[in-house]
């Protein structure tokens, strides 16, 4: 198969102009993209979907329930 994605990055933007580039592992953008509900389409980079914000936040909000139900040591 053909490598299509040579890297992923999360880049954030200061309000002073400076650019910071976090390198991503894919366990870590296969969770931001679940939470998102982002799908990008191969080899076109530039297709994707996102879920509405409200979808996201109903997705935020199980989370937040699910962890608090993780029985402690």
């Amino acid at each position: 198969m053909e490598k299509v994605i040579e890297s992923i990055g999360l880049t954030l933007h200061g309000v002073d102009g400076k650019i910071k580039e976090i390198p991503l592992e894919l366990w870590q953008v296969d969770i931001i993209c679940q939470i998102l509900g982002l799908t990008v389409k191969i080899p076109d980079l530039d297709n994707y979907e996102m879920s509405p914000k409200d979808r996201v936040m109903e997705r935020m909000e199980l989370y937040k329930k699910s962890i608090k139900n993780i029985p402690r040591d």
